[in-house]
């Protein structure tokens, strides 16, 4: 897509404008041999936890809920089987990835499966309301800082 920067907004690092709709994008992915996957190893053979694996896979993978557990899990089974460290890291684990964008109604592509629209029924009544309590919020800043 052109210019796909200026028109689709990460939900993790951007609040949603007025008129905007929370778009995800869903496909198949493969965790191919690379630092996220080693790192992931490296936290199956120390003291790693199901939810900081977890974590991992959701926020530098982009790995939906229940693909965050199950390929660590995976990984583990493979390892605990006798499969070499090197063979793990070689080995592609498929898994369902989804990312999520605040954009335009129009900018999400209408024929295209991987793509949908989630509805948030209130987001313009939301975001107006926002915008009154940062106001009301810098107003009583502003007041105490007079006193």
């Amino acid at each position: 897509m052109k210019d796909f920067e200026k028109r689709f907004f990460d939900i993790r690092s951007h609040k949603p404008q007025k008129g905007q709709v929370m778009a995800r994008f869903r496909a198949v992915a493969e965790l191919v041999d690379g630092g996220e996957k080693r790192q992931l190893i490296t936290m199956l053979l120390r003291d790693g936890t199901a939810i900081s694996t977890s974590q991992l896979m959701r926020k530098l993978c982009h790995a939906n809920e229940l693909e965050s557990y199950s390929v660590p899990r995976k990984m583990a089974e493979d390892l605990l089987a006798g499969m070499p460290v090197d063979e793990v890291a070689a080995k592609p684990y498929e898994y369902m990835m989804e990312m999520y964008y605040y954009t335009e109604p129009d900018n999400v592509p209408k024929d295209d499966e991987r793509w949908d629209i989630i509805k948030i029924i209130n987001m313009d009544d939301f975001l107006s309301i926002e915008g009154k309590c940062d106001a009301i919020s810098q107003e009583t800043e502003k007041d105490n800082t007079a006193i």
